[in-house]
């Protein structure tokens, strides 16, 4: 059994500000990258936003894409086990989605 729930969420400014806060601090992020893709999330209907749960805690967001089942991000809260969290997020998101996997965008594979 996971430590980690996932519970349907939303795009929220507290989403907003931590990857705003993750994204300055990697060198040649244009900041403009996180708008882009904020937009393309809220524009796209087939995005789902899931609160990342432990204890009643969100610890951490997943933006899926039902239609690909794509993980478009996965956002952990600073001060969290980032690879335990991660990996049970994920775990939950396969058990809850009835999948037999879940793709990791290409571009993203060096964060897992």
């Amino acid at each position: 059994m996971w430590d980690i729930t996932l519970k349907k969420g939303k795009l929220s400014s507290t989403l907003w500000k931590g990857l705003g806060g993750y994204y300055s601090k990697i060198p040649g992020i244009d900041p403009t990258c996180i708008s882009a893709r904020w937009e393309h999330w809220k524009e796209n209907p087939d995005n789902v936003v899931y609160l990342v749960k432990k204890e009643n805690r969100t610890v951490g967001w997943i933006i899926y894409h039902k239609a690909t089942s794509a993980i478009e991000e996965i956002f952990v809260s600073p001060g969290e086990d980032q690879p335990v969290i991660r990996t049970q997020a994920i775990d939950a998101l396969i058990a809850r989605e009835s999948l037999v996997s879940a793709e990791i965008l290409e571009d993203d594979g060096e964060k897992f």
